[in-house]
């Protein structure tokens, strides 16, 4: 007899001979989807409590002050720039299922500042999900895939300047990633 303490020891059981009846016929295949069809509702609930605990941060607008640092930052990285500063951007990246997004950190060393104009350009680079031009609130294209293509939704060629974007930060501009191309690898 099965250990009723265990309720996985089906041993009392398992070796019986399957019950057929002599009263009902056999369900067809089609008529025991329909028996259970009512139980396929619940196969995206896991998902959807799993997308309920997610959670979301609001965005921060930054106030004056806070653009005041920044604009300190920038002048650090204009005074440092042979040294090659590793700079952190942190920027928002809204969710597209829910309220709120995410906050996002790059890592990259600066290597170049313009010395005449003596601006920075920050070039988005991931061609696949590129999102900076939503955080600097600039245009998505043209962008660097439309300047390493040389395509533009215009389908005329541009000079480099025709794909960089001022931010509302001062001396700081952006080169997002443009349209996705086909094979993001290629370019």
């Amino acid at each position: 007899m099965a250990n009723k303490n265990n309720i996985h020891d089906y041993s009392d059981i398992i070796d019986q001979p399957h019950h057929v009846s002599k009263v009902h016929q056999p369900m067809t295949m089609f008529e025991r989807a329909a028996q259970f069809a009512p139980f396929a509702a619940l196969t995206g609930h896991k998902d959807a409590i799993k997308e309920t605990e997610r959670l979301t941060t609001n965005k921060k607008i930054l106030d004056e002050n806070q653009i005041e640092i920044i604009n300190r930052k920038l002048q650090l990285i204009v005074n440092n720039i042979q040294l090659q500063p590793t700079v952190k951007i942190v920027y928002f990246q809204k969710d597209l299922r829910k309220a709120g997004g995410k906050y996002i950190e790059k890592i990259e060393k600066v290597k170049k500042i313009d010395e005449y104009t003596k601006k920075v350009v920050l070039i988005d680079a991931d061609m696949r999900k590129g999102r900076l031009y939503t955080i600097f609130k600039v245009q998505p294209r043209p962008g660097l895939s439309n300047y390493l293509s040389k395509y533009s939704d215009e389908q005329e060629y541009l000079n480099l300047n025709d794909y960089i974007f001022p931010t509302e930060v001062d001396n700081l501009f952006l080169m997002p990633a443009g349209n996705i191309p086909p094979n993001p690898s290629e370019l």
